[in-house]
């Protein structure tokens, strides 16, 4: 049932539903809104997901945790209910709700900072991504969407610090011109966040500077380049950090004022370090 244009709201009754059955609204994502559920039902979806996630459908998986992530925003629901639902993350495989839960870390991660219980939350997000990495590996499928999802599982890795993801980006780091594409994003913010190698650094910069001096490189390159503006941000050295930080505001280096403001911004969302540096 829709509600007409002169409908302030409208109530359905959903008869022979048991307090312990779940409700899905909005099956595979029919219709382009949000839902909210009571706390009861967000448990009972959360159980269900941890039991066997595959019983709800994929682009439902992804819908629940993108609309919790909205929800949240707008102070519609507690924080605890996001937590709650990424607890079955280690046993799912499909991109699509990766990827909207890989947006709910990220959201977490950056809005936690400074929270007493950060430490808590950072380190029950970095066990979920541990297990996450350890079923990547061992996926080995050629096929584009395979690709995609290990890319996708080791950016994000990476960025949050799962130690074997680190240390598998800087053995990966050889220079660029042996870099897979599919993994340079990874691969650089790996390396920068997960060493203090001054070679790993200053190959880096020399690869920026060449890139910014010279327009077609940049024109081609243009995905390279920012993965590597992304990359120094995720370091967590504060030396490093304000290198970067003098770097974005250097007259010598013709940087477009956007480039600046990206440096800018990947500075200032690098952890507490880098927050501080920016204010």
């Amino acid at each position: 049932e829709w509600m007409t244009s002169t409908e302030a709201s409208k109530t359905i009754s959903i008869k022979s539903v048991k307090s312990e059955e779940w409700i899905l609204v909005n099956p595979h994502q029919f219709g382009y809104y949000r839902v909210n559920y009571d706390r009861s039902n967000w448990n009972l979806l959360t159980a269900a997901m941890n039991e066997n996630h595959q019983q709800i459908p994929l682009l439902s998986r992804a819908q629940l945790l993108d609309d919790a992530l909205a929800l949240v925003k707008d102070y519609h629901l507690q924080v605890e209910v996001l937590l709650d639902l990424l607890k079955y993350l280690p046993k799912e495989n499909d991109l699509v709700p990766l990827k909207s839960a890989f947006k709910v870390i990220r959201y977490l991660h950056r809005t936690l900072r400074g929270n007493d219980l950060y430490v808590n939350y950072y380190n029950h997000l970095v066990k979920l991504l541990e297990q996450v990495y350890d079923r990547m590996l061992l996926n080995s499928a050629d096929d584009h969407v395979s690709k995609l999802y290990r890319t996708e599982v080791r950016k994000i890795a990476c960025e949050l610090g799962v130690r074997k993801c680190l240390q598998d980006a800087i053995g990966m780091f050889e220079g660029f011109e042996l870099l897979d594409p599919d993994l340079r994003a990874a691969v650089i913010r790996g390396a920068m966040k997960g060493t203090e190698n001054y070679n790993i650094w200053t190959t880096t910069v020399r690869r920026m500077v060449y890139i910014v001096r010279n327009f077609e490189e940049k024109r081609i390159n243009a995905e390279e380049f920012e993965d590597i503006l992304y990359g120094f941000g995720c370091s967590v050295s504060e030396e490093r950090l304000e290198n970067y930080m003098l770097l974005s505001l250097s007259t010598t280096e013709t940087l477009e004022q956007i480039d600046r403001i990206k440096m800018f911004n990947y500075i200032a969302n690098s952890g507490v370090n880098g927050t501080n540096m920016a204010l």
